[in-house]
């Protein structure tokens, strides 16, 4: 491959990467900020993890590109010149290219790889419109590199809280809640955090901040407000050398006409700004880029929700996985299927009547068992299946097994036909061995067993 088509390759992805990011901020303007509320919470992180691959490769991509050596590609683009326009090296190169090409399976295009819903598995069509599961939202190319599911603990809620309470508990012994919220509140009024557990705090909150909001650059943040460059424009304080003092940004200024800065700044010289502390940092951490997610740690840990509260809320931050959305569709309103009919739409219990779906996923109708005894019929949650043992239809596939109506009662929670045949031999072994093994005594006191008993009988012999 040329060097031309090396850098036309490096650029058609950049280009791509560019539109695909610029598509999914089209969709959902609020994507970069988090804050929208008519899309599902776990929707968003995926993508913003998703869009912050594609930033890594269109970085990577431009490296590439600005690597390339300039004379190099000059003398390329002049090897191509056809100053007599006989179009004989256009030939040769195009017979070049044919020959490199003969036998190579070409792939889909780099834009339809990377588009969303690309890695949707099972398309439909409903309403003259292609529809897919809104889980299925990531790009062909990025979802084998994304494990949104291990990303964060049951605990933090798709990065909406902080889980806390281990550093809790290595300090505290007592399981108290309000003691707990204490605990949250001295991290931002304390300075005075013992070292390790400071350091360990500061690691998890900084982890968590880069994965609750993997498009901010945090890094660059941390730099700043370690005091290492002028954090001004990070969390709005300046620091003063003469005063030896932390100044918010709309305060400096002003006080720099002041006689105490003027008298201090004459008896200091090259005063270097200090670094602040671990414990200055979580402070400022969960004072600014992580109040929302902070203030709700401390909401959740004042009022512990019931396991139905939460069960309900991470419904509500996961969505409904299994809705249908449509693949061009830019409007949320066209995100799921015609809502005209509520009730149609409604999960069903065992008896078919319309109930909530956290009610629905809390019985496990959600999830559907096969039996084969009865032709591989499914049953929706676990209580209809245990049910359907009783149920007509499944004895009348084991009595076309062979099993007899009193040799049901043991084929209980068998749906494999292959487990029923060998259930049922053994069944047939045991009564066989029964029979055989079982005495009995005739009218003259003889004890025999009772085969021979009745072979006996028959020929005439007792």
């Amino acid at each position: 491959m040329s060097l031309l088509d090396r850098q036309r390759n490096v650029l058609e992805e950049y280009d791509t990467l560019d539109f695909q990011v610029s598509e999914r901020i089209r969709r959902n303007p609020n994507l970069t900020d988090g804050s929208s509320k008519k899309r599902p919470r776990k929707e968003e992180i995926m993508q913003q993890h998703e869009m912050c691959l594609m930033a890594e490769r269109m970085t990577k991509q431009a490296e590439t590109f600005d690597e390339s050596d300039p004379s190099k590609t000059k003398l390329e683009i002049e090897s191509m010149k056809d100053l007599e326009f006989t179009f004989a090296d256009l030939h040769s190169k195009i017979k070049d290219t044919m020959s490199e090409c003969s036998g190579i399976q070409f792939v889909e295009d780099i834009n339809g790889s990377y588009a969303m819903y690309s890695s949707a598995t099972n398309y439909s069509e409903r309403g003259g419109k292609v529809k897919v599961q809104r889980k299925e939202i990531l790009s062909k190319t990025c979802a084998p590199y994304l494990d949104i599911e291990f990303l964060f603990s049951p605990t933090e809620l798709w990065g909406t809280i902080l889980d806390l309470y281990p550093f809790y508990r290595q300090k505290h012994c007592e399981n108290d809640e309000r003691s707990y919220v204490f605990y949250l509140e001295s991290l931002v009024t304390s300075k005075q955090l013992d070292m390790h557990q400071a350091s360990a705090i500061l690691s998890y909150i900084v982890d968590f901040w880069k994965r609750s909001h993997p498009l901010m650059n945090v890094d660059k943040k941390l730099i700043e407000v370690r005091g290492e460059v002028n954090p001004s424009s990070s969390d709005g304080q300046i620091w003063c050398g003469p005063c030896n003092k932390w100044f918010k940004e709309s305060i400096y200024y002003n006080h720099l006409d002041g006689k105490k800065h003027k008298r201090a700044a004459k008896h200091t010289t090259d005063i270097k700004k200090p670094n602040r502390t671990d414990g200055e940092i979580i402070t400022w951490i969960l004072e600014n880029p992580l109040k929302k997610e902070f203030e709700a740690t401390k909401r959740a840990a004042a009022q512990p929700q019931t396991d139905r509260e939460r069960l309900l809320e991470v419904s509500r931050l996961e969505g409904e996985d299994s809705d249908y959305t449509d693949v061009d569709s830019d409007n949320d309103d066209n995100d799921s299927d015609d809502d005209t009919n509520l009730l149609a739409n409604l999960p069903t219990d065992a008896n078919e009547r319309p109930i909530p779906h956290w009610l629905y996923k809390l019985q496990g109708l959600n999830k559907s068992f096969h039996c084969e005894i009865c032709g591989n019929a499914a049953y929706q949650g676990k209580i209809t299946f245990e049910r359907h043992f009783t149920q007509s239809k499944h004895q009348y596939g084991l009595k076309c097994l062979g099993v007899r109506e009193d040799q049901v009662i043991f084929f209980n929670s068998i749906t494999s036909i292959k487990e029923a045949q060998n259930l049922l031999l053994n069944l047939q072994q045991k009564q066989k061995d029964k029979y055989f093994e079982e005495e009995v005594e005739d009218s003259e006191g003889n004890v025999m067993s009772k085969s021979d008993y009745d072979e006996l009988k028959q020929q005439g012999l007792l």
